[in-house]
């Protein structure tokens, strides 16, 4: 008699087991990259390649010829250009405010060289003061050591 209402709990048991995931796994949401991405963007993280090209990253270590600048597109040399970051700033744009003062080619060149350097918290705010033919390594440099009037 104990055999048989040890077997028959045990069995319960068993069958409550299958049900419950069987459950669980019919009300699962389907998981896509595209669900993992909310969550992920839930919890505060964010997908690098939102900001970051990693393939331009690698075209430009390839190329270092790309700082060439167009006369056209960019003041005439030793021209001071003046720029203000105010505090909290990203540095998407900060990259677009440099882009916008003709201080860099390309915000994403930019953001992927401070990204290169593991500097993006580190740029600091503040009123700046470049020369129009400034490298975007001594522009790094200096907005990353506080380096403002």
């Amino acid at each position: 008699m104990k055999n048989r209402i040890l077997w028959v709990w045990m069995l319960g048991i068993g069958i409550g087991i299958i049900i419950s995931s069987s459950l669980n796994v019919l009300t699962q949401p389907k998981i896509t990259e595209d669900f993992i991405r909310r969550e992920a963007r839930k919890l505060g993280m964010i997908d690098p390649k939102d900001y970051f090209d990693k393939s331009a990253m690698e075209k430009q270590k390839e190329s270092p010829s790309q700082e060439k600048r167009n006369d056209l597109a960019f003041p005439a040399a030793n021209h001071r250009i003046t720029i203000k970051i105010p505090k909290g700033t990203t540095s998407k744009e900060i990259a677009k405010i440099l882009k916008e003062n003709r201080l860099i080619v390309s915000e994403e060149n930019f953001l992927n060289k401070v990204y290169a350097k593991g500097m993006t918290g580190k740029i600091r705010w503040g009123k700046y003061e470049f020369s129009s033919d400034s490298s975007e390594d001594e522009i790094i440099e200096k907005i990353i050591n506080g380096d403002f009037e």
